[in-house]
């Protein structure tokens, strides 16, 4: 599945790996706000994709399933809400235990880092938690990645007194929570 947004509207079009279409052009998200933008996308295996993106009048984040055929079997829903004409920009991944993990900004001007699992459905499996333990001036990148039971989460970080941003990161197990403070990654880090 290939998204992206245009007239900040959220599409997305299912191709085979050589990148022919298999579907139609989907419109994947349901509202009229012409809203919405920063679309990803994960796939949930054997047969389904997971489709976030945020409504940046209303500062949420929804997510909807789109399966392998380009159907989408259930209408879209609100997983996230943040702050009105915030930009939440959600990234999502599939931890091993089935479960997805949602990362997204929460604030406006200052920004702070969430995260929250759902399952294969869109269904909250846990309370949203916060990642950061600082809250940033400015946070335009944002991303996630899992592996088994830890996920990671990683933005750019601009202190309200620091002219320049550095990237932030912090792992994190489904089950036991933070595993260590937040840190600056570098050439070093492992």
């Amino acid at each position: 599945l290939v998204v992206w947004d245009v007239n900040t509207e959220a599409y997305g079009m299912v191709v085979d790996a050589a990148g022919d279409p298999l579907s139609p052009v989907l419109q994947i998200d349901q509202d009229a706000s012409n809203s919405s933008r920063f679309v990803r996308a994960a796939a949930i295996p054997p047969d389904r994709f997971v489709v976030v993106w945020n409504n940046s009048e209303e500062g949420s984040v929804y997510g909807r399933i789109v399966m392998a055929d380009g159907s989408m079997p259930a209408a879209q829903v609100l997983l996230a809400a943040t702050v009105p004409n915030s930009v939440p920009m959600p990234q999502v991944a599939l931890l091993g235990t089935g479960e997805l993990v949602v990362a997204w900004l929460f604030g406006l001007p200052q920004y702070d880092v969430f995260a929250r699992f759902f399952d294969a459905s869109l269904v909250p499996t846990a309370p949203a938690v916060q990642v950061s333990q600082a809250t940033a001036e400015y946070s335009p990148y944002l991303s996630v990645a899992a592996s088994g039971t830890r996920y990671g989460v990683a933005w750019s970080h601009r202190p309200v007194t620091s002219p320049t941003a550095d990237p932030h990161a912090r792992l994190l197990d489904r089950f036991l929570g933070p595993l260590g403070d937040e840190f600056v990654p570098n050439a070093t880090t492992v």
